[in-house]
């Protein structure tokens, strides 16, 4: 199959990882914590209702994708 190459990209990434993903992720939510809980007082309460809101205002995801339920439901998840 060849070389492997797991190790290597996480040590080009300064080594580490999945450790950089997740404080990556939860700098993201705490940034949107803010607009998560305007929205949520605006009666946007469920995970579809937010993400077609986050959809509406423009409000780029982590990665730049689209924003989905259950993309929102994770969001939440890391506020708590």
């Amino acid at each position: 199959m060849g070389k492997g190459h797991k190790g290597a990209s996480s040590r080009k990434r300064g080594g580490h990882g999945a450790l950089a993903n997740k404080q990556a992720a939860d700098l993201y939510a705490k940034s949107l914590n803010r607009t998560i809980r305007q929205l949520k007082t605006a009666g946007h309460t469920t995970a579809r209702a937010l993400s077609e809101e986050l959809a509406r205002r423009q409000v780029p995801t982590a990665r730049g994708g689209d924003w989905h339920p259950t993309t929102v439901k994770r969001l939440v998840t890391r506020l708590r």
